[in-house]
Parts: structure tokens; sequence; C-alpha cells
């Protein structure tokens, strides 16, 4: 950030949150708060959320059991992706 536009800067200078759009006094700012509103200052861009993985399987069927049978697919697929997630975060 340019030391002239840094200096402008005062514990009461509102700053946006570009996350949320809320517009905060500095000094009342949480660390990650004021680390994205500084980051979008300087010309930084927010990084977008990824969009969760879908499984591509519906709960649906003709009878009861078919049913049944496609509601245990999705669990079984829950299942493998809580044991995937447990091994990326748990080593």
């Amino acid at each position: 950030m340019p030391d002239e536009k840094a200096a402008t800067l005062t514990p009461d200078t509102l700053l946006t949150d570009p996350r949320t759009g809320r517009q905060t006094a500095l000094s009342q700012m949480s660390t990650r708060s004021l680390d994205r509103a500084l980051d979008a200052l300087r010309g930084k861009t927010v990084p977008q959320n990824p969009k969760p993985v879908s499984a591509g399987v519906a709960l649906a069927g003709e009878t009861r059991e078919d049913a049944a049978a496609a509601a245990q697919r999705i669990m079984s697929l829950l299942a493998d992706q809580l044991v995937d997630s447990r091994s990326m975060y748990c080593t």
C-alpha cells in the first residue's frame, strides 16, 4: 500500500470488509476483516469459495424399495466423502 494512503488511516477510519460489505471503524475490526479490507485497498480481490461437489444422485424410485435403495446409495457416497475428508484433515 502506498505510504501516502497508509498515512491517512486512523483508528476511526471506516473500512469496508469486501466479504460482508459492512463498514467498520479500523479500531473495531477483527484481524481477518482488517486483512480483507486492506487487501481490497491494495487492489487484491477476494477469492471465491469453491462450488461444492455434487454427488449426482437423486432420491427417487417407483417403489418404496427403489427409494430406499437410492437412499442407501446416497448414504454410502456421503460415508465415503466423510472418510476422505477425515484422511485429509486428521493426518
